[in-house]
């Protein structure tokens, strides 16, 4: 839950002030062992960060992924990879990736 005083205005989108102090539902994982063999499968070249990503992952447990940044050049599949976890976990997830200011 995002509390309303907490919340800072500017810059926040509209989507999100509609959901201050609004309780979200959390994802259940419901087997974290096939969601890494998954994306190991799919992703052969990224198994550290599929490592790291799914560290905190429990199985029948509310999905828990530590902040983590993922660098590399455009291309690599970053969002790729971050968006096909949030698909592994559950179809209503949304994936935003964060845009550079240049």
């Amino acid at each position: 839950m995002m509390r309303g005083d907490r919340a800072e205005e500017r810059g926040l989108p509209q989507a999100w002030r509609d959901l201050r102090d609004q309780a979200l539902p959390l994802v259940v994982c419901r087997d974290a062992a096939e969601v890494r063999e998954r994306l190991q499968e799919e992703y052969p070249h990224a198994f550290r960060e599929i490592s790291m990503l799914t560290h905190d992952l429990r199985s029948e447990e509310p999905a828990k992924i530590r902040n983590t940044i993922l660098l590399s050049p455009p291309g690599f599949g970053k969002t790729r990879l971050v968006r096909r976890l949030a698909s592994l976990l559950s179809p209503e997830m949304y994936v935003r990736p964060l845009r550079r200011r240049l």
